[in-house]
Order: structure tokens, then sequence, then C-alpha cells
């Protein structure tokens, strides 16, 4: 296929302009952001809630690619619990924790052998 196909040119030079108004209000409240020190504050449901938090992305990126955050249903002192102890993966959880529900084993055994278990409605 022609690549022209796959685009089209649009002139955005209209609302480019009217947007550029709004440039500097929000540079600075982005340099406000910035200047800010980070909250010093354990990671839990309070980044996502009521919203995302600014600082979620700087805060949660020592986390690995299957973090423990992801695990269902998991309450704040399972979560500070597993970070306490220095689980931060999934894949680094013991299945037999006693802080893991049965739902959230069966996750961990998942992604720790790539597996879905025997148990009745995962096989």
């Amino acid at each position: 296929m022609i690549l022209k196909s796959y685009f089209v040119l649009d002139d955005v030079t209209g609302p480019v302009e009217d947007y550029l108004p709004s440039l500097p209000e929000l540079l600075a409240e982005m340099k406000a952001m910035l200047a800010v020190r980070c909250p010093d504050v354990r990671i839990g449901r309070h980044c996502r809630n009521p919203y995302d938090c600014p600082f979620l992305g700087h805060c949660h990126e020592f986390l690995p690619e299957f973090p423990v955050t992801d695990l269902p249903y998991l309450s704040e002192e399972a979560l500070a619990a597993f970070l306490e102890e220095g689980i931060y993966s999934v894949l680094d959880i013991n299945i037999s924790h006693p802080r893991l529900t049965d739902r959230q084993r069966r996750v961990c055994e998942v992604a720790q052998t790539g597996r879905r278990g025997s148990r009745k409605g995962w096989e």
C-alpha cells in the first residue's frame, strides 16, 4: 500500500495558536510541582485514591515488572508487610506466605510458573 493512504494532512495552526496563551501558566504549574519535595510516604492504595498522585510514577519506579501492588484485593496491611520484608515482586512471594488469600496465591502461582493451577476452574 502507499504510505500516503495512512496519513492525512491537516492544518492545525488555529487550534495550536489558541492553546499557546495557556502554556506559560501550565509550565509554571509543572515547575512548581517539580520544586516540591517528594512525599515521604509509603506507597499504597492512597496513591490512586481518589485520583492518581502526581508523584505516582516517581514513587513506584523501584517496583519490578510484576509488582506486589498488582495482586488483587491486596490490603494495606499485606502491602506494608511485603514491602517491609523486601518483597516487591509477585515472583518473589513464597506461595505459602500467610498474608496471601487463595486468589492471590493463584495469581502468584501463575506468575511464577507460567501455568494455571490445577484447582477447579483453573485447568
